[in-house]
């Protein structure tokens, strides 16, 4: 027996071929999307250390300042001309600055250590780089505002939200198609031989193909 069927009519057939185009699309938004995300987190861990290390250049001018500050108190104390008091607490700045400093490089390190790692860059140690200082960029309000509309017109994640809800309406397309008909064809052909086995009498029986040929059957809808 050998059966074959097709569909000639089937609304979900044009709808599911629709759906799978824009779902494509929204998996090469989706792509963008994530390259873009990675994009801004290398971005923003680069300026994180760029600021990070113009605060250490600061801290260390201040440190300087603070530890010049410091022996001229010490000096004016051993010759009477200021109390102790004073000396004690330009120690306790002197002490402070030195610490927000050990803060600011360990912070320093952490971050360039991240940003190595999520640029992938090995054999390389967070102490051996000095990050350059970006050019800057001055925008008026105008290209603020083009820049702004740019960005929600072309940002691939927008795109693939967007996308995505397009694909929704497909699938809730597809729910509806279910309640319209359908029309399909198909074709049935069937024969068969016989021979019968171990029987008394030796039956005689028609020639294989041409028992398949009287036997056989069409059937079309």
């Amino acid at each position: 027996s050998l059966n074959a069927s097709m569909n000639l009519l089937d609304f979900n057939v044009f709808t599911t071929a629709r759906r799978n185009k824009i779902a494509v699309l929204k998996a090469k938004a989706d792509k963008e999307a994530t390259q873009a995300e990675y994009s801004l987190s290398i971005l923003e861990n680069y300026f994180n250390v760029l600021y990070t290390q113009e605060l250490l250049k600061i801290q260390l001018d201040q440190f300087e300042n603070a530890k010049f500050n410091l022996n001229r108190v010490e000096k004016e104390v051993e010759l009477g001309n200021r109390p102790n008091s004073d000396l004690y607490d330009m120690q306790v700045s002197y002490s402070q600055e030195e610490n927000n400093i050990l803060e600011t490089k360990q912070l320093l390190y952490n971050q360039k250590l991240a940003l190595l790692q999520l640029m992938i860059v090995v054999n390389t140690y967070p102490d051996d780089i000095l990050l350059a200082k970006a050019d800057e960029v001055v925008l008026t309000d105008e290209s603020e505002t083009s820049a702004f509309e740019n960005a929600l017109k072309n940002y691939p994640a927008i795109e693939s939200r967007e996308l995505a809800m397009e694909v929704a309406r497909k699938e809730i397309t597809m729910r509806k198609n279910n309640y319209l008909p359908v029309l399909s064809a198909y074709y049935s052909y069937s024969s068969f031989y016989y021979l019968p086995l171990n029987q008394p009498g030796g039956q005689q029986v028609n020639p294989f193909w041409t028992q398949l040929n009287d036997n056989k059957n069409h059937y079309i809808g």
